[in-house]
């Protein structure tokens, strides 16, 4: 789980931001909100980011993802740039390297990642972890000018060998993460296939408003169909109707235009697209929606269901995915086309019934959840953008309100930030 995440110099962060899923004093509803991931100590399951259109919500969520990039993809070769963009709304920062940080607890223990990176090297990277209450190194690592190279130095407890360590010193390029170089090597099984398998299968890619959730709800029901009873008992929430739920399969010749696409693509293997071509055909996988009506029940493709009961499938896919396995997700705008009745519905579910080391992290502009029992205040964040175009995150339990005093009052009223600012000339 992640404890605490840090961002400079990124898009539209220029100075230091710091989200945290350290639980205030004093608050409220620990028992579901929180996790106990040490002897002591408790990480949030969720967080909330708030702000008008272009405030930088968006950017937040980016910046995580940015750094999981960095850590689960090595280049191409030493010349190939790296996409990191800095802010760029002044002539000093476009030129600096940009900062990420991250705290996070696996299995009892915490560690600590730095990363310094321009577009062209990675300045500074550095692996930390607590087998006690005092820190141990698993690698440090810092670019030398001089030589136009990195040097890297592994701790003890790293649990590699010195081959092992020879062989990812001389993968790590410029431009690559000493993660990322690793994840690619063929070393022995260590202390750093924990953290890669985190930032590489936990933490999830963004989960846009634009995307089709529709492929997503295909694959899980296909390789997890344990999945198919807890998605049925979800969409009677959203669509009484809706009694059945089913992946249909069929195989449909390939178009003259796809064969052409597939013979010329270099990321498909020769072997691959001579079986493919010489098939013929491919499967196409839809969903099938099976309604009970007092006329009996029939049967409509997912085309002919709404766009919220498309995205309600996949997000309740999400939900179980969140309630049975160590996982961290984030969306964007997450109340797309959604009631806001089940928009909170699948944010109460997880909060009460998951039980794994799970996170949500969802960007929305729905403030009624601002007043809602089973939301925290240290789990709602307001991103606000300042005349020179900078980004800063604040959280609500710092604002000094007073518990008897409600956040979606305070908010409408400007009270809180985070708000367009509207010149009312009506």
């Amino acid at each position: 789980m992640i404890s605490t995440f840090k961002v400079q110099n990124y898009r539209s962060f220029k100075t230091e931001q710091i989200l945290s899923f350290e639980p205030t004093r004093g608050a409220e509803n620990d028992s579901y909100c929180c996790v106990e991931v040490k002897e002591d100590i408790k990480l949030l399951k969720t967080a909330l980011i708030y702000g008008a259109n272009a405030s930088g919500k968006t950017n937040l969520l980016k910046a995580i993802e940015m750094l999981c990039t960095l850590i689960k993809f090595a280049p191409k070769d030493k010349n190939e740039p790296i996409e990191v963009e800095p802010f760029l709304l002044d002539s000093v920062s476009r030129d600096q390297p940009t900062f990420f940080y991250m705290s996070f607890f696996l299995n009892g223990e915490k560690y600590i990642y730095e990363l310094s990176v321009d577009k062209k090297r990675i300045y500074k990277e550095e692996l930390t972890f607590y087998p006690s209450s005092q820190p141990a190194r698993l690698y440090y690592r810092v670019y030398n000018e001089e030589k136009d190279s990195s040097e890297i130095e592994f701790g003890a407890q790293s649990e590699l060998s010195v081959r092992d360590r020879l062989i990812l010193i001389a993968s790590t390029v410029n431009n690559s993460t000493v993660l990322a170089a690793f994840g690619k090597s063929n070393v022995a099984t260590s202390r750093l296939n924990k953290v890669y398998h985190f930032f590489s299968k936990e933490i999830k890619d963004i989960l846009h408003p634009i995307i089709d959730l529709s492929q997503y709800t295909i694959n899980e029901l296909k390789d997890h169909p344990e999945t198919k009873d807890f998605l049925i008992k979800q969409l009677i929430a959203s669509d009484p109707n809706i009694c059945n739920i089913e992946v249909e399969s069929r195989e449909m010749p390939i178009p003259a235009e796809l064969q052409d696409f597939i013979a010329h693509d270099i990321s498909i293997p020769e072997n691959t697209k001579t079986e493919i071509l010489k098939r013929g055909v491919y499967t196409n996988h839809k969903l099938l929606y099976t309604h009970r009506t007092e006329t009996g029940f029939h049967l409509l493709p997912q085309e002919s269901e709404s766009r919220g009961t498309l995205r309600y499938s996949g997000l309740a896919v999400i939900l179980y995915n969140l309630q049975c396995k160590d996982s961290i997700f984030m969306i964007d705008e997450a109340e797309t086309s959604l009631h806001y009745e089940l928009f909170a519905y699948l944010i109460q579910q997880f909060l009460i019934r998951g039980q794994k080391h799970s996170q949500l992290i969802i960007s929305t502009h729905d403030i009624n959840l601002l007043d809602e029992p089973f939301i925290r205040r240290d789990t709602v964040w307001f991103a606000e953008k300042n005349i020179n175009g900078e980004t800063s995150i604040s959280r609500l339990s710092d604002k000094g309100l007073h518990k008897k005093i409600s956040a979606y009052n305070a908010y409408k009223k400007g009270k809180l930030g985070g708000k367009p600012n509207i010149q009312n000339e009506v």
